[in-house]
């Protein structure tokens, strides 16, 4: 009966509707508050119109996602144009809306939408792609003065140009005051200052890291020690090698970085032992064959391996399996004091080294063992031994003790040498130094040194966000329409929440007859389907809005969770489901699961609205929306004095609930957006206007030079 003053305002409302066929639910409102509170009329209305329009709502869906189907099918080429196209069509509908006062406009929106998407590549009109309709402005091609019309093409070459410059490789030799940062193309080497408590402290030791964190062993200071890089300092750990190992030992990282591999030695059996290291404890594991003192440790077919030995002079190799070590193919020279590195591709290059069967010679082969054989590949510029080298990116950066060069061997995407260059130059005649890849972190990309000014001007504006603190625009937000919807909704959503979380276990427990543990266990899993539920369908609405638009898709969402789930009230209903506990998790179930669709439709449009502004819309939503948890019990509590826990009670405080997710739904589908707004859009522009000022004075004013870059790092 009060619902009937509503009743004139309906057909405009569906004006807002993404279908006409929406209108029949707005239509249940009327209908259910017209009848008499009984005990039969939720059950025999809200099942009857379940049954009749639910599939109606479906069978559009389904419709427009067998559209989308087709708009993919393998005949075109073209889909990701084809979702940029939809983009623009979504946009143009949600702009022709806007200012539509009745059905007739709407319709015309909705054909000029369907024109709009057949015209798009792999659309009706053109079903192959651009091929079909080159004339289409997203058909243009890319390649043509790729340097000014492409932003891949931006991206990438900025990518390639700064990908070296971006990287630094901390040194820590054995005299640790001379350590130093070395840049990947070679253009600065800064000093770095480590600390520990001997200068000498990581004389011989081997090195690796152990779940990110570079960990020393061994070497001449201590023979058992195990060290940790925490910052700037070596801190020394309580837990102990089990053999001393002085030099001529390696470590490596194994099992994802999880654990660490130390092996050999300079004396006895200590040249085949070998141990692991996790972080807490060391255990001892196989014992090689062969001795491999300066064999090293490097990763073949993603297991450790080494190869040759300085004492013995063999050209011995052998990896390590589960079950113990297993023979290589030797190595074609008696080889030791070589660097080994593991590649992706499950091949093994060995760099360096000295050939004891012409003399200790040092060497500049870079040899690759791949398939069970040895081939050299390609040759160091310059011949060198007992050098350390880091394998980063498509790059090795190989550190030389005698010969001091650094040298880069790149690499393509299969693995493939294809250039060797001489970057630098050690400060000292540093052997086995211990290396560990470090990086320069910027907050946004204009914060970094070497920016230009015309690079500055290519970013997007969401990359160059302030780190002041920006004004927050409260007159803006409290007079947007779209912010009040957002509110509103959350009123619903969180009554109905209150609804689920308090009545149904009473209902439960004070009318079906349930045990009150067993009500609030069948509670408290609905809550996590509840949950589940809201995680599957967000992953659901993002796929579906990349095919059928962002807008549609969130009214769909908006009428199965405002419209459609409080109907679902009516399962709880003792005739339907009796005193049965596994009825009434079903009932409890079904309702909390598309309870989903309301939490999806809604949480997340403060961050179409006003992303910058999300956290503080959704808190000023939640002071007004949480206040159900005040005014929904004092309402239960009016029903339940008058006439106890009855049904007649349950069926009065459901009517409110139905009538309060309409109310809430009609205002949110009404006047909500799913684009951003344009005081959002001006306060970032007026706050990035200032950033990008003071960042292009500020890259003015600073220097390129080695302190400056030092200072930066």
């Amino acid at each position: 009966r009060f619902a009937q003053p509503f009743l004139a305002k309906l057909t405009w409302t569906t004006n807002w509707l993404l279908y006409p066929q929406g209108f029949i639910l707005f239509v249940v409102s009327f209908l259910v508050v017209r009848q008499s509170v009984s005990e039969n009329f939720m059950i025999r209305k809200s099942i009857l119109i379940l049954k009749r329009y639910l599939p109606v709502l479906v069978g559009q869906m389904a419709s427009e996602l067998a559209q989308a189907a087709l708009r993919q099918r393998d005949s075109c080429n073209d889909q990701e144009i084809n979702n940029e196209c939809l983009v623009v069509c979504d946009g143009e509908f949600f702009d022709c809306t806007k200012n539509c006062e009745n059905s007739e406009c709407s319709r015309k929106c909705i054909d000029e939408l369907d024109v709009c998407e057949n015209s798009c590549p792999c659309g009706a009109d053109c079903p192959t792609g651009c091929s079909d309709c080159p004339e289409h402005p997203l058909c243009a091609d890319e390649c043509e003065d790729a340097q000014l019309n492409n932003n891949d093409y931006k991206i990438c070459l900025n990518e390639a140009i700064y990908e070296l410059s971006d990287v630094f490789i901390l040194v820590i030799p054995y005299k640790f005051d001379e350590s130093y940062l070395q840049s990947g193309d070679g253009s600065s080497q800064i000093s770095a200052t480590i600390n520990a408590s001997d200068n000498y402290y990581a004389d011989n030791a081997a090195h690796a890291l152990v779940n990110g964190k570079l960990h020393i062993f061994g070497g001449e200071s201590d023979r058992t020690k195990i060290a940790r890089l925490d910052d700037c300092t070596l801190n020394e750990l309580t837990v102990r090698l089990n053999e001393q190992r002085s030099s001529g030992h390696a470590a490596l990282s194994i099992e994802d970085g999880e654990k660490v591999l130390i092996c050999f030695g300079d004396s006895d059996d200590i040249r085949k032992t070998c141990e692991i290291f996790d972080g807490l404890t060391t255990v001892s594991t196989f014992s090689a064959d062969w001795t491999h003192y300066y064999g090293g440790l490097g990763l073949y077919k993603n297991k450790p391996a080494s190869v040759g030995c300085y004492s013995e002079n063999h050209q011995k190799a052998e990896t390590l399996f589960p079950t113990g070590w297993t023979a290589l193919p030797n190595h074609p020279k008696r080889i030791s004091e070589h660097s080994l590195v593991g590649l992706e591709n499950q091949s093994m290059l060995l760099i360096g080294g000295s050939d004891y069967g012409i003399g200790g010679a040092s060497q500049t082969g870079i040899w690759q063992l791949k398939d069970e054989n040895w081939n050299q590949i390609g040759d160091l510029l310059q011949a060198s031994f007992q050098g350390s080298a880091i394998y980063i990116g498509r790059s090795i950066y190989y550190f030389g003790y005698n010969s001091r060069a650094i040298q880069r061997l790149d690499f393509n995407e299969t693995e493939d040498l294809q250039n060797v260059e001489l970057i630098g130059n050690q400060p000292g005649d540093f052997y086995w130094p211990a290396l560990l890849w470090s990086f320069c972190v910027y907050d946004t990309p204009a914060e970094h040194p070497r920016i230009t000014n015309e690079e500055l001007s290519l970013l997007p504006k969401c990359e160059l966000q302030s780190r002041k603190k920006q004004s927050i625009p409260f007159r803006a937000i409290f007079q947007s329409k779209e912010i009040w919807a957002f509110v509103l909704a959350q009123i619903g959503t969180n009554y109905q929440f209150f609804m689920v979380t308090t009545l149904f276990p009473q209902l439960m427990k004070n009318l079906l007859g349930l045990d009150g543990s067993l009500a609030g266990l069948i509670s408290g899993l609905s809550i996590l389907v509840h949950i589940l539920a809201i995680l599957i369908l967000a992953v659901v609405c993002d796929k579906l809005a990349a095919k059928i638009g962002l807008l549609k898709i969130r009214k769909y969402f908006i009428i199965l969770g405002f419209f459609v789930m409080p109907l679902t009230l009516a399962l709880a209903h003792k005739d339907i489901i009796g005193c049965n506990g596994n009825a009434a998790f079903w009932a409890l179930t079904f309702t909390t699961t598309m309870m989903g669709f309301q939490a999806v439709s809604v949480k997340s449009n403060p961050n179409d609205l006003a992303p910058t502004f999300a956290g503080i819309i959704n808190g000023l939503a939640n002071v007004v929306a949480n206040t159900t948890g005040f005014w929904g019990p004092a309402i239960a509590g009016i029903f339940f004095d008058r006439f106890g826990h009855s049904q007649i009670s349950y069926n009065y405080l459901f009517l409110i609930g139905i009538f309060i997710n309409y109310f809430t739904g009609i205002a949110f589908i009404t006047m909500f957006s799913v684009e951003e707004q344009a005081w959002s859009k001006q306060n970032q522009d007026i706050e990035l206007k200032d950033e990008l000022l003071e960042i292009s004075e500020r890259n003015k004013k600073s220097s390129s030079n080695a302190d400056s870059r030092k200072e930066t790092f």
